[in-house]
């Protein structure tokens, strides 16, 4: 189980954004990126797939910590301005186009 308390909401109209900064308390491990987003996105009243979690700080041994997170306006904006690698964490990176077959290195061959 995990309490949410908001501390601050940031208004950042040029970047489409809201900064959020809270304190979290919760019982046993810390909690994943995912339960905190959608204990986030629930106190907020905002969709989890515009959430985006920068920190996570909790010293050791604490029940407790302070979460930094981003909520965007749109899906537009969040992808435009979030690296890939922040977008691969939270599960909403660009999917890598499969290659079937094998590599055009291994195509050729045998014409010596």
């Amino acid at each position: 189980m995990m309490e949410i308390q908001i501390v601050s909401k940031d208004a950042k109209p040029l970047l489409s954004r809201t900064e959020v900064a809270a304190r979290i308390a919760f019982q046993g491990a810390t909690p994943t990126r995912k339960e905190v987003i959608k204990a986030l996105a629930k106190a907020l009243g905002e969709k989890e797939d515009l959430i985006i979690l920068r920190r996570i700080d909790t010293a050791f041994g604490s029940q407790s910590g302070k979460v930094l997170g981003y909520v965007y306006n749109d899906r537009k904006a969040l992808e435009t301005l979030e690296h890939e690698s922040v977008l691969k964490k939270h599960g909403a990176g660009k999917e890598e186009k499969k290659t079937e077959g094998p590599k055009a290195a291994e195509k050729t061959g045998g014409d010596e």
